[in-house]
């Protein structure tokens, strides 16, 4: 058995010539592509009626990664009112206590523990 042997040295020899050094294929850079205002608009759009369904956005963005979609949800989600959709639209009790949390301790109010021990403690 020199076979599995020679097939893992063309396989070093293979890797050792890749700019990124040690880095496997998985983890090359994706080249960054900007949003377009159409893509913006559809995101916006789609964004109303599928609410966080990423899936869906990877279906609807072929040319975007997952990460690229998530990315633009959290940094336009003020900017664009799908924060407003979502809470309105799709979030959980839950999700809503913890969105009305973090925007209490944000703005300096009571520290999210305390919002709970204090509530109708008579």
């Amino acid at each position: 058995g020199g076979g599995a042997a020679a097939g893992g040295r063309n396989q070093a020899a293979a890797g050792a010539g890749r700019k990124e050094g040690d880095a496997t294929p998985a983890r090359k850079k994706p080249q960054v592509q900007k949003w377009t205002q159409e893509e913006k608009d559809l995101f916006v759009t789609s964004f109303n009626t599928h609410g966080k369904d990423w899936p869906t956005f990877s279906l609807l963005f072929p040319n975007k990664t997952k990460s690229s979609i998530k990315n633009f949800f959290q940094n336009y989600k003020e900017k664009l009112g799908m924060q407003k959709v979502f809470e309105e639209k799709f979030a959980t009790p839950a999700e809503l206590a913890t969105i009305r949390k973090a925007k209490l301790a944000k703005e300096g109010g009571l520290p999210p523990g305390e919002l709970e021990a204090g509530e109708g403690s008579f």
